[in-house]
């Protein structure tokens, strides 16, 4: 755990807020856009408490900065509630920033932690209820999320539950200082009930959340009325008087970052399901509608509606209860956009069953301009080959060959949707065999294999991959040396060579009447009269030896000199 001092420079540099709400497409970078899968139950992460398990929760609020969980209304309201509030910030983890409430107000949302500063202390008090699960999509990067209880929870708790968390970020008002906690932390801290925590999301490979881009409505009784940037989205369909009244939702999400040879395991559409007004809409099937134009949710009204598909692609039942999340499923639809590579994933949810009656149902569904409970895009996809290793088995010599025939195992590995199959080719035969068991590989020489497996998502490893093309090296023959010998005192000569296709020869070693054995250089004199034995034995470069072999060499004694020419030798030397 560490503490940061936090300086007026710092809050200035959180408090800096755009003057306004700017919808900028390019804000929505890939590593933004396409986000890392993350989902926390916001239920003190216990057992859900039993229905009606509700309870006032005391948060005491220290001079300066503080991060808390706020229950009801608009934030600006909240503010003037709260004894020297400065002001109420949210985090938005699409954009990962601050946003104001003095610049843009906003509701507060169970499940949100909110950066609060005030000039004075005081006691908050918050009403929250424990039977009311939260699922809540984290974001890759920061979230800014509460805990509501029971019970205090650490921050190592919380990244070990979270799933993709590296850290858990809270704020101690205080000592006004920060406390962080990661997997190199040594120390942790407790969190307790109402107060704000960060945790960040680092990316998944395989499963993405993906805020959209565009959500809105478009309305008939309002015909040329734009309803961008709304904080929810709006559903209705009936007749009042004999005039069609309905509402329908708009929502685009960017897929770009998804690998286009991807395996789309699941998709679906969440919305949350906020409320709904005049009658209950529980059972009513609302059909997703796939948009064929392009559309800007600043600009769209009824009038100018882009034209949908005529069926719908998924469908979902409103559920009893509200506050909760809707699913739509997209599995294929999004597989198909990814094979034909477009960027853009676009639907409408529409009512397509008439109400009959008075009181139309109207349903409420959370924007991105809501906050935590935006809608989001989940995809899990599988874009991974498996990845296949090669254990071989034989008599090991030196500088990778082995001297004997090897027994080769193939195995490989996919986490997500598992291997199908694994194929393999010896010395470039015409087709791969598929792998069924261990098999073996002999003969002298340099032996290329090559083998690659395939999930049951379609994924293949590419063989060309160095480590899915290897060379066997096997060389099982002793090389073979030999002399040869002329008279005496003509030097001995050594020779040998190794098999076709073995290792080649390494070395020549020689002994002379038992010596110890030395590498054999060029050709050998043997001066000394006398018989000599003289052994022998070549190494190859696979470290396989020949038996030692021996043969004999007779060095004659030398002739002996006249005596008369001895003596002039004499003579010579002593009068010159």
């Amino acid at each position: 755990m560490s503490n940061y001092s936090v300086s007026d420079d710092i809050m200035e540099k959180y408090e800096h807020i755009s003057k306004r709400y700017t919808k900028n497409k390019k804000l929505v970078s890939s590593t933004t856009a396409i986000l890392a899968i993350g989902m926390i139950i916001l239920a003190g992460f216990s057992a859900i408490p039993a229905l009606g398990a509700s309870t006032t929760i005391k948060i005491d609020l220290h001079e300066g900065i503080n991060f808390v969980a706020l229950s009801g209304g608009t934030a600006s309201a909240k503010a003037g509630n709260i004894p020297g509030c400065q002001t109420i910030l949210r985090y938005d983890p699409i954009e990962q920033r601050y946003k104001n409430c003095k610049v843009e107000d906003f509701l507060i949302e169970a499940g949100a932690g909110y950066y609060l500063r005030t000039t004075e202390a005081s006691t908050l008090k918050i009403k929250v209820n424990l039977d009311e699960q939260l699922d809540v999509p984290l974001l890759e990067g920061y979230n800014l999320i509460a805990h509501y209880g029971p019970g205090d929870i650490k921050a190592s708790e919380i990244m070990d539950s979270t799933p993709n968390c590296v850290e858990v970020k809270s704020f101690d008002g205080a000592s006004q200082t920060y406390l962080v906690y990661s997997s190199a932390s040594d120390l942790d801290f407790s969190i307790t009930p109402g107060m704000g925590y960060f945790v960040k999301i680092e990316k998944d490979d395989n499963v993405v959340l993906i805020p959209p881009t565009d959500d809105t409505y478009i309305r008939s009784e309002r015909p040329n009325v734009n309803y961008g940037l709304q904080k929810f989205m709006r559903n209705k369909y009936g007749a009042s008087s004999s005039t069609i009244l309905e509402q329908d939702s708009l929502l685009s999400f960017d897929i770009s970052s998804i690998p286009e040879d991807a395996c789309i395991l699941s998709a679906e559409l969440s919305v949350f399901y906020f409320k709904y007004k005049d009658n209950d809409p529980s059972g009513i099937i609302l059909d997703l509608h796939k948009i064929l134009d392009d559309w800007d949710e600043e600009i769209v009204t009824w009038n100018t509606a882009p034209v949908v598909t005529d069926c719908s692609i998924s469908q979902a039942v409103v559920p009893s209860s509200i506050r909760t999340w809707m699913e739509f499923d997209v599995t294929d639809d999004i597989q198909h956009l990814v094979d034909a590579t477009p960027d853009e994933f676009s639907c409408m949810i529409k009512n397509n069953e008439s109400w009959s009656g008075s009181d139309i149902p109207l349903m409420f569904f959370a924007t991105k301009e809501y906050g935590l409970h935006m809608p989001y895009l989940k995809v899990v996809y599988d874009a991974e080959p498996p990845e296949t290793t090669c254990n071989i088995v034989g008599l090991k010599g030196k500088n990778g060959w082995y001297r004997s025939d090897v027994t080769v195992t193939l195995d490989a590995v996919d986490d997500l949707t598992g291997v199908n199959y694994t194929m393999y080719r010896v010395d470039a035969e015409e087709n791969f065999t598929m792998y069924s068991g261990p098999f073996v590989i002999s003969g002298d020489r340099v032996h290329r294999l090559q083998f690659f497996s395939v999930d049951f998502a379609g994924n293949t490893e590419a063989v060309i991959h160095r480590v899915n093309s290897i060379f066997i090296k096997i060389d099982t023959v002793k090389p073979v040396s030999e002399h040869i010998v002329s008279d005496s005192p003509s030097p001995v000569v050594l020779d040998a060579s190794d098999n076709i296709g073995g290792s080649g020869l390494d070395k020549i070693l020689f002994s002379v009447d038992g010596s110890s054995f030395k590498q054999y250089t060029g050709p050998v004199v043997i001066s000394t009269p006398g018989e000599h034995i003289v052994k022998h034995y070549s190494v190859d470069l696979a470290g396989n030896k020949e038996s030692v072999k021996s043969f004999t060499v007779n060095v004659p004694e030398p002739p002996e000199t006249p005596m008369l020419l001895r003596l002039g030798d004499i003579l010579r030397k002593l009068f010159g």
